[in-house]
């Protein structure tokens, strides 16, 4: 006899209200036998903030210290939204609470590979678990959730279109963006500061829709492009000599392709 799989986690679904066509995607899929609960929290287009709100609603100050650049107006929104997002599964108060931006499409392993990886997240721990795509990870500490896919350590991540995420780190997530200074997705930087303990799937089973490239963020390779040639010289050395021939193999750093 089959053990009865985990409650799935509740979902939250970020989406701003106008997004109608964003909406009905995500409810198209969501809606689905067998797929979790869910719910709507309203994103915050910030480009339609006074100036005094937006300036008590984010540091600018210090994204420029730590960053070497500010965040526009529709970075901020984003990372409003997802702070809206921590802030209810607080409310709720649900042991785990998975987050999807409203260009998530999900795979389709996304509910067996769920299942699957329910038991090996510490709900007593800021932890959270990503379902999109992992850039790179270490091998080293890999667990096997089936016969295809892992649990890994993420040492370079971006995106934030779907995670699944513990109460205590709804909580650490929370007290860390007030006010709001990095995207909702500087994982890396959420892992090193010792905010969330980070772990990925890989292969991953949560993609984005085409229309993610239609987003109200902007050109964010664009903006990254304006830190300078100093910037750019540094990381271009960390990355053809430091990376390749010391941190590489040290950590068994391994790339997960982007398929789908």
């Amino acid at each position: 006899m089959n053990p009865t799989p985990p409650a799935l986690p509740h979902a939250l679904v970020l989406s701003l209200p106008e997004a109608q066509g964003r909406r009905r995607l995500m409810q198209a899929q969501l809606e689905q036998p067998g797929m979790p609960s869910y719910e709507i929290v309203d994103g915050i287009d910030a480009r339609r903030m006074d100036d005094a709100a937006f300036s008590r609603a984010y540091d600018e100050q210090r994204t420029v210290r730590d960053f070497g650049r500010a965040l526009t107006r529709g970075e901020v929104g984003c990372a409003l939204a997802h702070v809206a997002g921590y802030r209810r599964a607080v409310e709720v108060g649900h042991p785990l609470t998975l987050v999807f931006e409203d260009d998530a499409v999900l795979g389709h392993q996304f509910l067996m590979v769920l299942e699957r990886t329910l038991p090996m997240v510490d709900p007593a721990i800021p932890q959270v678990v990503l379902l999109g795509h992992v850039g790179r990870h270490t091998r080293w500490g890999a667990r096997r959730i089936d016969k295809t896919h892992r649990l890994v350590k993420p040492y370079y991540v971006w995106g934030g279109h779907a995670y699944l995420m513990t109460l205590p780190a709804a909580k650490a997530l929370l007290a860390c963006q007030q006010p709001v200074h990095v995207m909702p997705d500087s994982w890396i930087y959420f892992m090193r500061n010792a905010i969330v303990d980070l772990r990925g799937i890989v292969p991953y089973v949560v993609g984005t829709a085409p229309l993610a490239a239609d987003s109200y963020v902007g050109d964010r390779d664009a903006l990254n492009r304006r830190r300078g040639l100093r910037a750019w010289l540094r990381k271009y050395l960390w990355q053809k000599l430091v990376f390749q021939l010391v941190v590489k193999p040290a950590l068994r750093i391994r790339k997960d392709p982007s398929t789908w």
